[in-house]
């Protein structure tokens, strides 16, 4: 039995996001993970863990499109089957950045968002809040959330 246990931390801010930039993000679905082969598969509350992220990322407000890229044919159907929109790309990917960059090579959007695949709690306006620091100034070419650590518990 695999037991998850994520807490979500509330985001340091929020996004008023009004753009006319369009944004992607993408999520890099490798099956064949080191730790735990198909975790992205997991059943979670009666979903895979897939799905929930997937969710998630269409909930943000800056987003315009969700698309997962996976190696593996299972994570592909089961992104299809619940809706949403899934590409394969090659399996030898050094990483999930490469995963992503062969996913878009013929998209255009303005925005693209590297979301992982094992955030189940992934709070939306986290992506709106990394989102916006790109739009509020252009010289910015890369964006990450964070938080601060504030209790001993947290570590």
């Amino acid at each position: 039995m695999v037991v998850f246990a994520v807490h979500p931390v509330p985001p340091q801010g929020t996004a008023d996001f009004s753009t006319p930039e369009s944004a992607i993000v993408v999520i890099p679905a490798r099956y064949q993970s080191s730790r735990l082969p198909g975790k992205l598969l997991a059943d979670i509350a009666g979903r895979p863990m897939i799905e929930h992220v997937y969710r998630r990322a269409q909930a943000a407000e800056s987003v315009d499109s969700v698309l997962v890229a996976t190696d593996d044919t299972r994570i592909q159907n089961a992104v299809t089957k619940f809706g949403g929109q899934a590409v394969l790309t090659v399996g030898n990917h050094p990483s999930g950045t490469d995963r992503l960059a062969e996913a878009t090579r013929d998209l255009t959007f303005d925005l693209v968002v590297n979301l992982q695949a094992d955030e189940p709690l992934v709070n939306p306006s986290a992506i709106d809040l990394a989102l916006k620091a790109l739009t509020d100034n252009p010289k910015i070419s890369m964006s990450t959330v964070r938080c601060p650590i504030e209790k001993q518990a947290e570590l």
